[in-house]
């Protein structure tokens, strides 16, 4: 097997606008066709299927911090490896490769390298994984018996386990993902019906179990997603076409304890679609929607899903929502997004036709206050804010209370939970278990305070990438009409990116 050292490939950004720029940003491969299809919670690394190499073969890779790492294959088959998902800190590549035995599952991780997951006794060597838990621990796709391929999980140290049939079933199937933790694992297993596979969800509890029944025209389905608690579940499903005939797939977004929901189709586009992935909570699927187009005109169009703007396609939502325009690249299906939803990725193709994988970075949100700043012996109260980048890597935030009371000290503080609630002279408005900043601050002459925020401190350290906190200045007033001798500001709600 030759493995490649040398990839011809780079990242490349699209000719966007300073504006555009600034409110995001898309990567794609320059020279090399890929399919961006696993993305990490925070969108810190990437992988993919169907990279060519210089020998033109295909490779799974990783993208992470630093830069594209061609993973490989397994010895003894053809030179071919396919990845379908990361762990959450990118350390583990799940996916299928051809080895000597046939086609295997494979993990992937940086000590040991590429390494085969086996497959069930009996029946033609073929195993495949295609999700992996956030911990790396549970790894899921399907193995081959005598039956034919199984919805399978591999434990941490390799044992392979099959999850059982739906009921009536004859238990083919595979495994498409997994939860955060992997006590929940959806995909897609005979039924028994004549229209043999229909979606399930899996728990060590419940066993497989089908979904759907609150969609009573589906015929089939499959799942492909679920989100980080394993709450939401999407996929795809079959549906007759009005007036019965032929079926039609209909992208799904399903919710335990709810119902099943036809999220739709794009207007004036064929009424066929798919959901590949959600975000952390399930709020938001993308996908794609068929054009009705043959190649090598575009024969299908990404989209993105929200229960508050519906269904949409993903390069018009991208610049009406962010400024962001694509100009001539157009994305046909995203496969992938980020557990804050900041990361989408998939492929598509340029104005000149080529297949492109993609990588859209959206912009961090913006941070908001909350909260009542009561006035102070200075003024009218005390006003939170800050300077400089919420992006946790760039590490130089900066928080800023104005209106204060000059050369008196402070506290910056923060937490989890939002409160509003009297006490001293103002409002106390954190909620949750209560971190104090260090060091204290003190007010110029104009009654201002700053601290810079090092997240590498360890009053800091659990501010990462994705999360969300409250923060609120105290400060001293000893000539305050309440006379207590301090106050607070308001406060400040802050989802820090990257």
């Amino acid at each position: 097997m030759q493995v490649v050292t040398s990839l011809l490939c780079s990242i490349a950004t699209l000719g966007l606008s300073a504006t555009a720029l600034a409110q995001g940003t898309v990567a794609l491969t320059e020279e090399i066709p890929w399919d961006v299809v696993g993305v990490d919670p925070w969108g810190q690394s990437f992988t993919a299927g169907d990279m060519q190499t210089g020998s033109g073969t295909t490779h799974a890779f990783r993208r992470g911090p630093g830069g594209l790492e061609d993973l490989g294959d397994l010895a003894g088959g053809i030179d071919r490896s396919d990845g379908k998902e990361i762990s959450d800190d990118g350390s583990c590549v799940v996916g299928f490769s051809s080895s000597a035995s046939g086609y295997e599952a494979f993990r992937w991780t940086a000590g040991n390298k590429l390494e085969g997951l086996g497959d069930l006794p009996g029946g033609a060597f073929h195993s495949s994984a295609y999700g992996i838990s956030g911990d790396g621990a549970w790894i899921v796709g399907g193995a081959t018996d005598d039956v034919g391929m199984r919805p399978v999980r591999w434990h941490a140290d390799g044992t392979l386990e099959p999850l059982g049939s739906l009921a009536g079933g004859t238990g083919k199937g595979k495994a498409r993902a997994a939860s955060a933790d992997g006590s929940v694992i959806v995909g897609v297993a005979d039924s028994g019906d004549p229209t043999g596979s229909w979606p399930f969800r899996w728990t060590a509890a419940g066993g497989l179990q089908p979904l759907g029944h609150t969609l009573p025209q589906m015929v089939a389905g499959e799942a492909e997603s679920v989100s980080a608690d394993g709450q939401v579940v999407v996929g795809i499903a079959l549906l007759p076409q009005p007036g019965g005939g032929q079926v039609e797939q209909h992208p799904f977004v399903y919710t335990v304890g709810g119902e099943m929901v036809d999220i739709g189709t794009l207007p004036g586009l064929p009424a066929e679609g798919v959901a590949m992935a959600c975000n952390g909570d399930g709020s938001v699927v993308v996908g794609g929607n068929n054009t009705g187009a043959s190649p090598p005109d575009l024969t299908s169009v990404a989209t993105i899903w929200s229960q508050k703007q519906g269904l949409r396609r993903l390069k018009a939502a991208l610049l009406a929502d962010h400024g962001l325009d694509l100009g001539g690249f157009e994305p046909m299906t995203a496969t992938g997004i980020s557990d804050d939803g900041r990361v989408i990725a998939g492929h598509g193709r340029t104005h000149t036709g080529a297949w492109r994988g993609f990588v859209v970075t959206l912009p961090c949100s913006s941070p908001t206050t909350y909260c009542k700043a009561s006035s102070n012996s200075a003024g009218l109260g005390s006003m939170i804010g800050h300077e400089g980048s919420i992006s946790v890597s760039a590490n130089n935030f900066r928080l800023v209370a104005t209106g204060g009371i000059p050369v008196q000290y402070g506290l910056f503080f923060y937490g989890p939970k939002q409160a509003y609630f009297p006490f001293g002279d103002g409002y106390f408005c954190i909620g949750g278990g209560i971190k104090r900043l260090t060091p204290l601050t003190w007010a110029d002459w104009n009654g201002t305070s700053r601290l810079d925020v090092d997240f590498t401190s360890p009053a800091a350290a659990q501010i990462t990438g994705g999360s969300v906190w409250n923060f609120q200045h105290w400060y001293r007033d000893p000539q305050g009409a309440g006379g207590s001798g301090y106050n607070f500001s308001n406060a400040l709600q802050v989802t820090f990116c990257w």
